[in-house]
């Protein structure tokens, strides 16, 4: 299962009772998931 179908088949029902809206287009949507690595000690040490 993708994580759309996740959240169209059970997000969306929490997000209606979340939110107390009737509408499922009115519950917000994830647009973008971003994953931050710190490379820091990579940029000084280059034996990492």
């Amino acid at each position: 299962m993708t994580f759309k179908d996740h959240f169209l088949k059970n997000l969306v029902k929490e997000g209606l009772k979340l939110f107390q809206v009737s509408n499922p287009m009115a519950v917000p949507k994830v647009v973008k998931i971003v994953i931050n690595v710190g490379a820091g000690e990579a940029v000084v040490n280059k034996g990492v």
